[in-house]
C-alpha cells in the first residue's frame, strides 16, 4: 500500500517521503494504490484522459493498471470494446442489458499486469484480487451496473470512450537486478 510515509526509491525525489514531496509540490501525490476484492461483478466504467477531464472541469483524468494477486479458475476482466462497437451500440446495450457482450473479456492469472489507459471501457469480475495503481482522481463514469440502483454517467462516458486503446496484459521486463512490471509516461 502507498501512503504519506512511503519513501521514493529513485529519481529526483529519491530518499524522501511522499508527504514531503507532496508538500513541496503543493499538491497531492499523483498516484493512488488500492486493493480490490470484488465478491461480484463491478460496474462497467470508463475514465477520461487528462485533457477530457480538464474540459469537464476536473483536475486530471485516470489511467490505471492492475496487478493480479489472486485469481480463481475462470477469473476475467473486461478491457475495451470488441471491434466495430461504437457509442450508439454501447448506449443500446446499456438500455437492453447486453453490455457485457460488447466487451473484450481477458482471462487472468496470478502475476498478470494489466494496463487500463484512459478511455478504455472496463470491468472487473469476481474471483480476483487486484492491486490497482491509478492516477489520483475520482473521475469515474459508470456506464452499466447490472441493474443495481446506482447512478449511471452515460452521457459523459460515451464522450470519453476510445474504440481502440493500449489496454491489455503487459509482459514483465527483466532489468538490471529487478523486474519492471510496467512503464508508462
Amino acid at each position: 500500500m502507498t501512503g504519506p510515509q512511503c519513501v521514493v526509491e529513485t529519481g529526483p525525489f529519491a530518499g524522501r517521503t511522499l508527504a514531503s514531496v507532496a508538500t513541496e509540490l503543493g499538491r497531492e501525490f499523483p498516484l493512488l494504490v488500492k486493493l480490490l476484492f470484488p465478491a461480484e461483478k463491478l460496474s462497467v466504467q470508463v475514465h477520461p484522459d487528462d485533457a477530457q477531464a480538464q474540459a469537464f472541469g476536473e483536475t486530471r483524468g485516470k489511467t490505471e493498471c492492475w496487478y493480479v494477486l489472486e485469481a480463481e479458475p475462470g477469473a476475467a476482466v473486461a478491457l475495451g470494446l470488441k471491434a466495430g462497437v461504437d457509442a450508439a451500440a454501447v448506449k443500446a446495450a446499456v438500455a437492453d442489458g447486453t453490455m457485457e457482450e460488447l466487451m473484450e473479456w481477458v482471462p487472468v492469472s496470478v502475476g498478470d499486469m494489466l494496463f487500463v489507459d484512459a478511455g478504455t471501457v472496463h470491468a472487473i469480475g469476481p474471483g480476483v484480487v487486484l492491486l490497482e495503481t491509478q492516477q489520483t482522481s475520482d473521475v469515474t463514469y459508470r456506464l452499466y451496473d447490472y441493474g443495481r440502483p446506482r447512478e449511471l454517467h452515460l452521457e459523459k462516458g460515451l464522450q470519453v470512450i476510445k474504440p481502440r486503446t493500449a489496454a491489455g496484459k503487459v509482459a514483465p521486463k527483466m532489468m538490471d537486478g529487478f523486474t519492471r512490471l510496467i512503464e508508462q509516461k
